[in-house]
């Protein structure tokens, strides 16, 4: 699998979200607060990443179990109703890596970014690991994701 897989300084990220537990039923979650950000004019219509961060991991919980955070990044503060919340993560350094993927390939993905950062010598801070996905994976040619890993470090 190639990637290009980098540490840097993140900037504090604002976003929406919807709380999603399991892998069912997922897509829900994406077309939920999606819908929302755009309802609410947030985003403009022809470029919204998603933001998935992971509370659990997938190799210690069963996938029915793993709880997720699915949003959309914002420019500020927002005021969110229902089940939409606002939060803000501050990851500071983070060991990034810079996927082309389908769905099937996440989990080696995510496999092959912990390997990286334990070769590397860095030690995974409290911030929860979390991942950018910046295209519509039906619309991509062979159906992948343009996706960003991070694994905030210290």
């Amino acid at each position: 699998m190639n990637a290009n897989v980098i540490v840097k300084e993140i900037n504090p990220l604002k976003m929406v979200y919807v709380s999603h537990i399991g892998v069912q039923g997922l897509d829900s979650s994406f077309y939920k607060i999606i819908d929302w950000v755009r309802k609410k004019e947030l985003v403009s219509e022809n470029e919204i990443d998603i933001v998935r961060i992971y509370h659990d991991s997938f190799k210690i919980t069963p996938p029915d179990k793993v709880r997720m955070e699915i949003g959309v990044p914002v420019k500020e503060k927002v005021k969110t109703e229902f089940d939409i919340q606002y939060r803000e993560i501050q990851p500071k350094l983070c060991v990034v890596g810079s996927f082309e993927i389908s769905l099937d390939e996440f989990e080696k993905s995510w496999s092959s970014m912990f390997i990286w950062m334990n070769e590397n010598r860095y030690k995974p801070s409290e911030e929860k690991p979390f991942e950018i996905i910046h295209n519509n994976y039906t619309e991509h040619p062979q159906k992948k994701c343009v996706v960003d890993f991070y694994i905030p470090v210290r």
